[in-house]
């Protein structure tokens, strides 16, 4: 945490946290990008997500740890993630909705291709 009051930005904190509470909830990303947008403490983030829903919620979860270890509080993170898993179970595509998405994806990347 001491790099927050130096040199790293607090939004890429956050997006580092995210990423790796994704794991943790199951939902798994491998890709982050954090930029300044401005005014100091304002950023744009990407992050790549198997489940939107989840990973929003996640991403909230993230800010609300790096404050709480930030300000020295405790924080619930166990029952945060138990919530994502309850909400990615909750949201996930079924099985023939899923391979629909994995096929119209295939697609659009051969179309793109020969574009």
């Amino acid at each position: 945490m001491e790099r927050l009051h130096g040199v790293t930005y607090f939004g890429h904190t956050v997006e580092h946290v995210s990423l790796e509470l994704s794991h943790l909830a199951g939902v798994g990303a491998n890709f982050g990008k954090t930029l300044s947008a401005g005014p100091p403490g304002l950023y744009d983030m990407i992050v790549e997500y198997r489940n939107e829903a989840a990973s929003r919620f996640l991403l909230q979860v993230a800010l609300e740890l790096v404050k709480a270890i930030f300000h020295e509080r405790d924080y619930p993170l166990e029952t945060r993630l138990e919530e994502a898993r309850r909400l990615a179970a909750d949201t996930e595509l079924g099985p023939s909705t899923q391979r629909g998405r994995v096929e119209r994806n295939r697609r659009d990347a051969l179309n793109r291709a020969r574009v």
